[in-house]
Formats: structure tokens, C-alpha cells, sequence
């Protein structure tokens, strides 16, 4: 089997600097940072502050929960006025709201704020952007692309381990968060750069070729779009809780904490995988019977941690990584494939929308399960049941409508970059 499908190689030359560019983007996004690095604070955040896990976790889930709300907004923006315009205010606010955290003082109110800030204020540079980015310069090769440029969040989940413990333990958790700044912002420049010179059109003129696929009514009314909606906040209900609780579960399981840090990259390495693995296969088979796949070696893994332990903790972050790598390169593939382009900002919007919502919720409740029981046992047979039911969603999918999801620019004759 190709890796990449016949006929995608002129997308792949043409496109580089542009899957590049939105792969830099999903590394140091709003939907990545903050949520993948919450559990490297948390047991500094409880020294200094007293504050409790659910306390803590309820943070990222606020960034999640205001994002899902914020991403179709954002979303019809880009849509209008394309990515340039948006990042680049964005990627300021969210710089200086990152820098801001190294200010608190003990007000769990004002870390929630800023959290929620980053959301409502940065969320130009999230997951929307980049994917709408991506499924406009490629067609196919679009699995594979959005594959590549999803493993993001899985780089940041993997690096970040390795050098933020180290700076918290030595300069303290102020620093920490000043680091991240620093790095968004010297991430910026390289972005945009990548991102002016790809070859995507974001958006075609309706007096030249109309985008094809369902209108934002259309796709309101399609059962597809909620049984699509259901099943990634099922997947993401499942998981997230569980991103962001690893280290503190690996803790409590009695592993140090040179072996936490391990198996947190070890989390951020099956994330890429399954991003990539995941990417390249929905470009082979049929996408919704292979997300039922991937979601039923998540199920095992969280099993595999109830019945072994911190021994299985391998096993874990493999299926947990595998199901929760899969489920955003599956959001844009499936709005793609079943909505077209015409308001793709939009829907798209929802379609993450419905993901972040179960991200939201799922991580103050495996920290309030933990809370009242002394244990996250409650909350890993939770996302057994979720993947079970979002096994049987993903089943029940039906095939992909007739589309034309041609690239603009293949459409149009010389790239145009100016929405870019």
C-alpha cells in the first residue's frame, strides 16, 4: 500500500511550506499548550496555592468548553476574511495571556479567567484554521496531509515533558509558563512565513467556482452531522480526562516520577502515531469503520489499566493515544467528505465544537472522581463505555456523498495566495 495515494505527489510539491506551516500551528495552538502541559503544573499549583486536582483540571476544560463556543465564530472568520488576518492578533493575545499566568497570586478565579481569555481572544489559532487550510490545498492526499499536520498537539504532548519538569523544579512554575510564552512567540514569525507561502486558496470568489457541498442549513438538518457530533464527544469525553490526568494517575499507581515523565512522552509518541497512522489509512479505507477500530484499542487500553495497573501503562498511553491521535485528523476528514467546503468554517466549527465539549467536561470529572474516591477506577470504566457506544455510532455512518473536493487552487489555474 502507498503511503501516499497515486496522484497526490504534485499536492505534496506545491504544498510543503503550507503543511509545514499548519503543523507549527497545531504545535504551539490554543487547543494544544494549555491542555497538554496542565499536568506538569499540578502539583506545584496544589503546593503553593492548596488548590485540589479538580481545581486545577477544571482549567484547560474551561479553555476547551469557551473554545467550543468561540471555534465556529473564528471558523466563519477565516472563512471571510482567511487566516492571515486573525493569527496574527491571535497569536499576540495569546502570547501575552500565556505570560500572564507567572502573575498570579492565589485566585483560582483569575487562572480560570485566563484560561477562558485564551480561548475566547486566541482562538484564530486553533484546530479550524488549520485544518480548512489543509483540506483546501489537498484532495488526494487530504488523509495523509491533515494527518501530518494533526500530529501537532502529539509533538507538544511529547517535548514538553522533556524540559518543562526541569525548569518548574529549578526556576519554579512562574517560569514555566513564561517558557511557553516565549515560545509561542518565537513560533509566530516561522508561521506565518509558512503559511504566506503556501498555495491553498481559503476561499473562492462565488463569481468564479462556487465552493461545492451542504450550506450550513443543509448540514444543521443532516443526521449525519449529529451522529458525527455524538460520536467525537463521546471519543473525547473517553480520553481527554485522561490526557491530562496521566501524570497524576502514573503517580498514584506508584511510579516515579522519571518514569511519569517517560510514559508521558511515551503518550505524545502514540498520539503522533495514531495522527499519522490514521491520516494516511483514511485515504485507503473507508473512514468511519477504521475510527471503530481505533476506538476499540482505546477501550482496551483503559481496561488494560484497570485489571495491571501502572504495569499496563504501556498498553494505556498506546490506546489512549491511537483512539485520541485518530479523532481530530477524523473531524476534518469527515467534514470534508460529507459537507464539502461551501460553509466548512462553520460546520467544521460545531463538528469541534462537539469534541471540545466532551474535552471540557472530561477532565475536572476524572479530577472529581479521583477526589471523592481515591482512585480513577470510576472514571476509566467511564471511557470504556464511551468507547463502546462510539463503536456503535461510527458503525452506523453512512458512505460518503458525490463531491467535488478538488483543491481551489487545481480549480483556478495559478495559486493564489492572498487569503493566506
Amino acid at each position: 500500500m502507498r503511503i501516499i495515494p497515486l496522484g497526490a505527489e504534485v499536492e505534496f510539491q506545491r504544498g510543503w511550506k503550507l503543511l509545514l506551516g499548519c503543523l507549527v500551528g497545531m504545535i504551539i495552538g490554543v487547543h494544544s499548550i494549555p491542555f497538554y502541559t496542565t499536568g506538569l503544573f499540578m502539583e506545584s499549583l496544589q503546593s503553593e496555592f492548596g488548590w485540589s486536582r479538580a481545581q486545577v483540571s477544571l482549567a484547560p476544560s474551561i479553555t476547551t468548553f469557551v473554545l467550543a463556543f468561540s471555534a465556529p465564530i473564528f471558523g466563519g472568520l477565516v472563512d471571510r476574511f482567511g487566516s492571515r488576518p486573525i493569527l496574527v492578533p491571535c497569536l499576540l493575545i495569546y502570547t501575552a495571556l500565556l505570560a500572564s499566568i507567572s502573575l498570579l497570586q492565589d485566585s483560582v478565579i483569575a487562572f480560570y479567567l485566563i484560561f477562558g481569555m485564551i480561548a475566547a481572544l486566541g482562538g484564530g489559532v486553533s484546530t479550524p484554521t488549520f485544518s480548512k487550510l489543509v483540506n483546501r490545498a489537498f484532495d488526494r492526499g487530504r488523509g495523509s496531509a491533515l494527518g501530518m499536520t494533526m500530529i501537532g498537539p502529539g509533538i507538544a504532548s511529547l517535548l514538553t515533558p522533556t524540559f518543562l519538569p526541569w525548569i518548574i523544579a529549578s526556576y519554579g512554575w512562574r517560569a514555566g509558563y513564561l517558557t511557553l510564552a516565549g515560545i509561542v512567540l518565537l513560533a509566530s514569525p516561522l508561521l506565518l512565513y509558512l503559511l504566506k507561502g503556501g498555495v491553498a486558496l481559503e476561499r473562492v470568489a462565488p463569481t468564479d467556482q462556487p465552493a461545492d457541498g451542504s450550506s450550513f442549513a443543509e448540514a444543521l438538518r443532516s443526521p449525519t452531522f449529529y451522529l458525527v457530533c455524538l460520536s467525537f464527544f463521546l471519543v473525547a469525553l473517553a480520553s481527554a480526562g485522561l490526557v491530562v490526568n496521566f501524570v497524576p494517575l502514573m503517580r498514584d499507581g506508584g511510579a516515579s516520577i522519571v518514569t511519569t515523565s517517560f510514559y508521558a512522552s511515551t503518550f505524545g509518541i502514540f498520539l503522533i502515531i495514531g495522527r499519522l497512522m490514521s491520516g494516511v489509512l483514511f485515504d485507503h479505507f473507508f473512514a468511519p469503520r477504521l475510527a471503530a477500530i481505533l476506538m476499540l484499542v482505546g477501550g482496551l487500553g483503559c481496561l488494560a489499566f484497570l485489571y495491571g495497573g501502572v504495569g499496563w501503562a504501556f498498553v494505556t498511553a498506546l490506546g489512549i493515544g491511537l483512539a485520541f491521535g485518530a479523532e481530530i485528523d477524523l473531524a476534518g476528514y469527515l467534514c470534508a467528505r460529507y459537507f464539502g467546503f461551501r460553509a466548512y468554517g462553520r460546520v467544521y466549527g460545531l463538528l469541534y465544537a462537539s469534541i471540545l465539549v466532551g474535552s471540557a467536561i472530561s477532565p475536572p470529572l476524572y479530577g472529581f472522581i479521583r477526589d471523592q474516591n481515591g482512585s480513577y477506577d470510576a472514571g476509566l470504566w467511564m471511557s470504556v463505555i464511551c468507547f463502546a457506544a462510539s463503536i456503535i455510532l461510527f458503525c452506523l455512518m453512512p458512505a460518503f456523498p458525490k463531491l467535488d473536493l478538488a483543491p481551489a487552487s487545481s480549480k483556478m489555474g495559478t495559486p493564489n495566495n492572498s487569503h493566506i
